[in-house]
């Protein structure tokens, strides 16, 4: 593959071993000095991959929660959803509106301290993640178009097939899709794009990972409450005239049946 022999890639595709799921659950830290990390578990997933297959890793000690608390709201409504967090929220309760932002203050820190670290500690990983995502996309895609969809990969392939002279690749593209073909990928992407932000939203509605675990003794209250939550994304869907089998095969936590 042309892009795979660029300089570009080659100097962020260094062997690097990382632990791939440092989230808050799998990070001890002492009773009496939270600031001592004493324990790191879940290292199974631990390999020495390409730098940039780290790149698009965040946890969730940086992540922002309260960035997808509309996306069920907006996609129940027909809406694109939105899930930047607005600096224009404001409220007329001093109080609120002060919690409010030493939360914001709180998660920029968080996300700061993030990028300094792997500046200082890990400069490999933290290259890839300043490069251009063009570039990098399309390689963490290849090997898991089998649960994102081939249209996730394949629209990979049109964003860096768009600007290969601008990223100063070497001409020609060796993609180039027709004009029906990109008419029957925009379909596919569409729902593609409102999987990932169903995700997104209840990935925060149900404290849950992206692929729908939750510990198990949550199971049966989860369970209860994704179907209460299907149901309402179903119910607005039939009433502004949607598709109701498509809607039940967006959905992804869990099959709930043939329509009634």
């Amino acid at each position: 593959m042309e892009l795979a022999k660029t300089s570009t890639i080659k100097n962020v595709a260094i062997p690097t071993l990382l632990h791939p799921d440092i989230h808050k659950r799998n990070i001890f830290v002492s009773g009496e000095d939270p600031s001592q990390i004493t324990t790191i578990i879940d290292w199974q997933s631990t390999s020495i991959e390409p730098a940039f297959v780290y790149a698009n890793h965040t946890p969730d000690f940086v992540e922002d929660p309260a960035a997808d608390l509309r996306v069920l709201e907006e996609l129940m409504q027909g809406e694109a959803p939105d899930t930047r967090l607005s600096k224009d929220v404001s409220t007329e309760d001093p109080e609120v509106e002060a919690a409010r932002k030493r939360y914001e203050k709180d998660v920029s820190t968080c996300q700061q301290t993030y990028e300094v670290v792997l500046r200082g500690f890990v400069p490999k990983l933290h290259n890839a993640r300043a490069m251009d995502e063009t570039f990098l996309r399309i390689f963490r895609y290849c090997d898991t178009s089998w649960k994102d969809s081939a249209a996730a990969l394949r629209q990979e392939l049109i964003d860096i097939s768009q600007r290969w002279t601008e990223l100063g690749l070497p001409d020609p593209c060796p993609y180039q899709p027709t004009p029906e073909e990109l008419s029957e990928h925009d379909k596919q992407f569409e729902d593609f794009e409102t999987v990932q932000q169903l995700k997104l939203f209840l990935k925060r509605a149900l404290d849950a990972e992206s692929d729908g675990w939750v510990p198990a003794d949550e199971w049966p209250a989860k369970a209860e409450e994704n179907e209460k939550l299907f149901g309402e994304f179903l119910e607005s869907v039939k009433e502004s005239g949607g598709n109701e089998e498509r809607a039940r095969a967006l959905w992804p936590f869990g099959e709930f049946g043939s329509p009634q």
